[in-house]
């Protein structure tokens, strides 16, 4: 559906991300998510909306308004990765270390899981948001 598909690239371009997953850099837009690193009591949900073409366009119209007001609380994620950073982002704190360790863009993952309120360990290895800011955001994002 080319609507859903130029709705989620307006999102992705209203968070300030190039279109393309950041972590693994496919290119997709079809299959890229826009994962929130938190969420709030007023924050969109898939389940909130129909399992359908119709459903996902009223999902991504109402997430371009959330993105408006907070850019900073979302990145494009290919399913593939979003999937992983969810898994990983449960497991103890032995098991999600060494898991990352091996993989190619380690540091990446690292910050996506930091930021992500999923886990059981958010922001395990860095407490200072404006530190991991300037790490993840080098570009004055």
């Amino acid at each position: 559906m080319r609507a859903l598909t130029e709705l989620k690239k307006e999102c992705i371009s209203r968070a300030n991300w190039p279109v393309m997953c950041q972590l693994c850099w496919k290119r997709n837009p079809k299959q890229l998510i826009l994962h929130h690193f938190w969420y709030s009591k007023n924050s969109v949900t898939y389940n909130q909306f129909e399992n359908n073409d119709d459903g996902r366009l009223k999902y991504y119209a109402h997430l371009l308004d959330e993105i408006k007001k907070d850019p900073k609380n979302f990145i494009p994620l290919c399913v593939d990765c979003h999937t992983l950073i969810h898994e990983l982002a449960k497991l103890p704190l032995h098991e999600y270390a060494s898991r990352i360790h091996n993989l190619e863009n380690e540091e990446y993952y690292r910050i996506v899981i930091q930021r992500t309120q999923v886990g059981q360990y958010p922001k395990v290895f860095n407490n200072d948001p404006d530190g991991l800011d300037s790490i993840f955001w080098g570009n004055g994002h």
